[in-house]
């Protein structure tokens, strides 16, 4: 049986996973994505482990740091 807890804990850490791969690939530390997305280093770094649930203000100012935007819709 999969748990809530196990779905949201793996889907951190594909996130984190995602948004490290994304960083390497264009060649940016952590410290590059903070200055620019103004989001603390030990934060991304959680992240990036999947050891912490990333906010809508995080995901928006990680993604625009790494060039990329974020849309929201609905599955209506």
């Amino acid at each position: 049986m999969v748990t809530n807890d196990f779905v949201v804990k793996n889907d951190l850490y594909r996130f984190g996973q995602a948004m490290k791969t994304w960083r390497l690939g264009r060649k940016m530390t952590m410290e590059d994505v903070s200055r620019r997305s103004g989001v603390n280093i030990s934060t991304i770094s959680r992240l990036e482990n999947g050891k912490c649930c990333p906010s809508y203000f995080h995901v928006k100012a990680i993604v625009t740091a790494l060039g990329g935007r974020v849309e929201i819709w609905r599955g209506d």
